[in-house]
C-alpha cells in the first residue's frame, strides 16, 4: 500500500512539474512575441494626463507607418528601433501643439508589466518588450496596450482608469 501511495505521489509530482514547465514555456513565448506601448505622463495633473493621451493617440495614428505589415516580432522590434527618432518627434510635436514644453524620450526596452486583460485576451504579468514614451519626469500615471500584435486601437477606444 505504501509503495502504491509513493508511486501515485511521484506520478502527481511529475504531472505538476510538467504543467509548470508548459506554463513557463507559454509565458516565455508571450513575453518574446508581444511588443507593448507604454506612455508615461509627467505627473498626475489633469493637463499632464490629457497630454499623455494626446501622445498616445498621435503615436497610434502612425503605427502603420512604423510597423511592417505582416512583419513578425523580430522585424517589428527592428522597425520600431529604426523609427525611434520619428516616434519621439511625433510625441514632441504633439505636445508642442498642445502648449507643453516637457521633454520626451522614446525607447524600446524590456519592462515588467502586471497582468492585463484586453477584451477576451489576458496577458500574464511578466517582462515584455515595450515602446516606452516618457513625458518629462514620467512620474504620473501611465497608459499601456499591446502594440504588436495590434491590440491597441480597441483598447484605446475604451475608457482608461
Amino acid at each position: 500500500m505504501k509503495k502504491s501511495v509513493g508511486m501515485l505521489t511521484l506520478l502527481l509530482l511529475s504531472a505538476a512539474c510538467a504543467n509548470v514547465m508548459k506554463t513557463k514555456q507559454t509565458l516565455e513565448t508571450l513575453e518574446h512575441g508581444v511588443i507593448r506601448l507604454h506612455v508615461r505622463a509627467a505627473s498626475d495633473s489633469l493637463a499632464d494626463q490629457t497630454q499623455k493621451l494626446l501622445v498616445r493617440d498621435a503615436v497610434l495614428a502612425h503605427t502603420e507607418e512604423w510597423l511592417p505589415s505582416g512583419g513578425d516580432y523580430a522585424e517589428s522590434c527592428a522597425a520600431l528601433t529604426d523609427a525611434l527618432p520619428a516616434i519621439q518627434l511625433t510625441a514632441e510635436e504633439t505636445l508642442r501643439n498642445a502648449g507643453c514644453t516637457e521633454p520626451v524620450t522614446a525607447t524600446l526596452c524590456e519592462e515588467a508589466f502586471p497582468a492585463r486583460s484586453y477584451g477576451n485576451v489576458t496577458l500574464p504579468a511578466g517582462n515584455y518588450q515595450a515602446l516606452c514614451i516618457e513625458i518629462g519626469s514620467g512620474e504620473g500615471q501611465n497608459w499601456w496596450c499591446v502594440m504588436y500584435p495590434g491590440l491597441c486601437l480597441p483598447a484605446a477606444e475604451e475608457e482608461t482608469v
